[in-house]
C-alpha cells in the first residue's frame, strides 16, 4: 500500500490538477456594413454603450440576437480578412462573390482591432 500512494503522490507532482486556462478575447466592439445586389446588412455592437443594431423591433431581442450573433461568427485576432468575409458571410447567408461593399470593423478587450475595407464583387 505504501508504494501505491508514493506513486500517486509522485504522479500528482509530475501532473498537477490545475492548469493555466486562458480566455479568448471577446469582441467588444462590431461594425459591419455590407452591401449586395439585393441586400444591405449593417450590424453594429458595442459591448460598453449597450448599443446594438439588428433588424428585430424589441430592444431585448436587438440585444439577444445581436450578441448572439457575434458571439457565433467565430473571430478572433489576428484572422485574415478573408477568414472574416467568409464568416460573415456564411452568418448572413450570402455567397461572397455577391458582395458589392464590405466595411466591417472590430475590437476586441485586448485591444486588437481587424479592419475590412473593400469595395467591388470577387470570390475567395
Amino acid at each position: 500500500m505504501k508504494p501505491m500512494i508514493m506513486s500517486f503522490i509522485l504522479l500528482l507532482l509530475l501532473f498537477p490538477l490545475s492548469q493555466d486556462v486562458y480566455a479568448t478575447p471577446s469582441i467588444i466592439e462590431f461594425q459591419a456594413e455590407i452591401v449586395t445586389d439585393t441586400e444591405d446588412y449593417e450590424i453594429c455592437y458595442d459591448a460598453f454603450q449597450e448599443q446594438y443594431s439588428c433588424q428585430e423591433a424589441d430592444n431585448d431581442k436587438k440585444k439577444q440576437s445581436t450578441e448572439r450573433f457575434i458571439f457565433h461568427l467565430g473571430i478572433y485576432p489576428g484572422a485574415s480578412k478573408e477568414d472574416v468575409q467568409l464568416r460573415l458571410a456564411n452568418a448572413l447567408g450570402i455567397d461572397v462573390s455577391e458582395v458589392k461593399h464590405w466595411n466591417v470593423a472590430i475590437t476586441f478587450d485586448g485591444g486588437e482591432t481587424i479592419e475590412v475595407k473593400e469595395k467591388g464583387k470577387r470570390s475567395l
